[in-house]
């Protein structure tokens, strides 16, 4: 059955002729202390094994002898279904992707249908978990374990004589047709039309962050050891082994998030959970970034008490920069009930492309560097704590043609992102309406002749251009480089910039070819309206903090806000679209408009600089 009904579930665990097997892939979910679980039948409902306890108790009555849950978080589910005397429940005990799952799945059955008793092919499938996913999904081998009624003997897949062979052929087909659709269904989340690898979500059984390995073993043995016994439910020695984790490699705000999720479920604590969706895999430091406001925010909310009593937990998803999966991950997590809201998107493309179904489920979505105009009035249930691209567009063109005396400008964008071309799109307007002019476009990626920098540079030179404007999406950052290298051997002019040009790689590799360059972001902790933010995450990190933490810590704080009054979905909708919300922040007063645009958004402008006396090249802070 594929996303049933209700109805249809209860008709088919009735089935005269009785089940020995039911099995379920999807979505599922345990209740506080275990007590009871949900699973996610389709797209629009959840049954509580409650609710289906008289189904169940009929199933059993006539011969269902095992339930396989390869889905996440199944105590709670197999408590109940031990409550109605079903001899086995397999299932995991945390959040799992669905290349664990598959894998796991693959390997049971395979030793199960040969002959070998259950208990001992769970203990061969977490085996070749641990030795084929270990790398990539350290603590997979933890998640599936097998729940055991008192009364049940050991349970072997049936032997079947000669006389009966074609009764075995039949049930091993009616099976793997059954199991079939299940993997079927995570292998198209796998192996989606952009190939991208499975969704991962995380409260602290898996790392998101690719390469851990380059933290430093210690770090890594930490880090790694803490995973584990949270999946185990150790949560006592997870916080140490986090703790030293931490002590050795304080950047970390994954090890930090995952501590304080320990520490919530060590206290038993009432939780409200907030999802935070990033591109771990394909643009690590920009998540970090945001990953620290989150981190942050979160430990000094759950340290003072929490929201109303209730603290916070954080739920990570690995987005693969991606807009199908981050379609696919706004639709999962408007269907977990547990989830209140969303800090998202690293880019206004993934924002543009989930939204529409953060909609849908009326899930609010507070976004810290999302930027594209096209963004402001989209959905009731989007808000930013950045400024719109409008706000930057307006500094630079004044910067430009006012401080500068710069009236023709040459502009380079990339044609295939919608944060890049809103940004050219609303310099242009308003460099044009002070009296300017852009002479030339440049298309990093597509543009007619190919991306030629010193030819193009030549040629906007050759129509008066006076200036270079670089509006680079971050995947295309590298190629803003090679303008800058032009600029250089072909005489400077003045260059100004977005705010994905902020980051540690343009100091590094841009070096002495970005300095001078000018450019506009929300934030800088030099120039912080709260000026303690800056202090306490210098204090926490060991190291500066960028705007894009300032933003998402904003984006924390707002959402928190909003829950004091109403810990629900619609308790923080109805607070955010309040015209009389208002909440401090890094960067001052957050407020929202009927766009759901930020009021009075900061922006500030920033120059790349070197520090004569320590040779550093840095950002420094420039009057607007």
């Amino acid at each position: 059955m594929t996303k049933p009904s209700r109805q249809r579930v209860s008709d088919r665990l009735r089935d005269p002729k009785g089940w020995d097997i039911l099995f379920f892939a999807g979505h599922s979910d345990s209740h506080p202390e275990d007590s009871d679980g949900v699973i996610q039948i389709n797209d629009q409902d959840s049954l509580s094994l409650s609710e289906l306890s008289l189904g169940l108790n009929a199933a059993a009555e006539r011969g269902l002898q095992l339930v396989i849950l390869n889905s996440c978080k199944g105590l709670g589910i197999a408590r109940s279904i031990a409550e109605v005397r079903i001899p086995y429940t397999v299932l995991m005990r945390e959040e799992v992707s669905d290349q664990v799952a598959h894998a796991f799945l693959q390997y049971f059955l395979e030793s199960f249908s040969q002959g070998e008793p259950l208990h001992r092919s769970l203990r061969i499938a977490r085996d070749r978990l641990d030795e084929g996913l270990r790398d990539k999904f350290p603590t997979a081998s933890w998640l599936p374990v097998v729940c055991q009624h008192p009364s049940a003997s050991v349970l072997r897949w049936p032997r079947f004589g000669p006389r009966n062979r074609a009764l075995q052929a039949a049930l091993a087909v009616g099976l793997l047709g059954l199991v079939g659709v299940g993997i079927g269904r995570m292998i198209d989340s796998k192996m989606s039309q952009t190939g991208v690898d499975p969704i991962a979500f995380s409260q602290g059984c898996q790392s998101l962050v690719p390469q851990l390995e380059q933290q430093g073993k210690e770090v890594l043995r930490h880090k790694k050891d803490g995973m584990a016994d949270f999946c185990r439910g150790d949560y006592q020695t997870a916080i140490a082994q986090f703790e030293a984790a931490l002590q050795r490699h304080p950047n970390d705000p994954e090890t930090r998030i995952y501590k304080n999720n320990a520490q919530n479920r060590l206290d038993k604590a009432e939780t409200v959970t907030i999802a935070v969706p990033l591109p771990m895999s394909q643009d690590l430091d920009a998540s970090l970034e945001i990953l620290r406001g989150v981190a942050q925010a979160q430990e000094e909310l759950n340290q003072a008490g929490g929201i109303g009593g209730k603290r916070l937990q954080l739920l990570l998803v690995d987005d693969d920069n991606d807009k199908t999966s981050a379609a696919k991950i706004a639709q999962r997590l408007s269907q977990n009930a547990e989830v209140i809201g969303v800090i998202c998107c690293n880019t206004s493309d993934l924002s543009l492309a989930s939204v529409e179904a953060y909609t849908t489920g009326k899930l609010s979505v507070i976004a810290p560097v999302a930027t594209a105009v096209d963004l402001s009035n989209s959905s009731d249930y989007f808000f930013r704590t950045v400024p719109n691209d409008n706000m930057a567009a307006k500094s630079l063109a004044e910067y430009a043609y006012y401080k500068l005396g710069s009236s023709r400008a040459v502009v380079y964008f990339n044609e295939q992102s919608d944060y890049s071309k809103s940004l050219k799109q609303a310099f242009s307007t308003e460099f044009s309406r002070l009296g300017g002019e852009v002479v030339m476009d440049v298309d990093f990626v597509s543009g007619k002749t190919g991306f030629n920098p010193q030819d193009d540079l030549k040629a906007a030179k050759d129509k008066g251009a006076d200036a270079i404007v670089l509006f680079p999406s971050g995947n295309v950052l590298d190629k803003a480089f090679l303008v800058m290298d032009s600029n250089v051997k072909q005489g400077q002019l003045p260059m100004l910039a977005g705010d994905d040009v902020y980051n540690s790689r343009t100091l590094d590799l841009g070096g002495d070819k970005a300095i001078g360059s000018v450019l506009s972001v929300p934030w800088h902790r030099d120039n912080s309206p709260d000026p303690d933010f800056p202090e306490k995450a210098n204090a926490l990190w060991e190291a500066q903090v960028s705007w894009r933490t300032a933003m998402s810590y904003d984006a924390v704080l707002a959402i928190a806000q909003a829950l004091k009054t109403d810990p629900s979905r619609s308790g923080v909708y109805n607070a955010l679209a309040d015209p009389n919300f208002k909440a401090r922040g890094a960067s001052g007063t957050i407020q929202f408009d009927d766009s759901g645009d930020r009021k009075d958004a900061p922006t500030q402008l920033v120059q790349i600089m070197r520090d004569p006396k320590t040779g550093k090249v840095y950002f420094k802070p420039i009057q607007n």
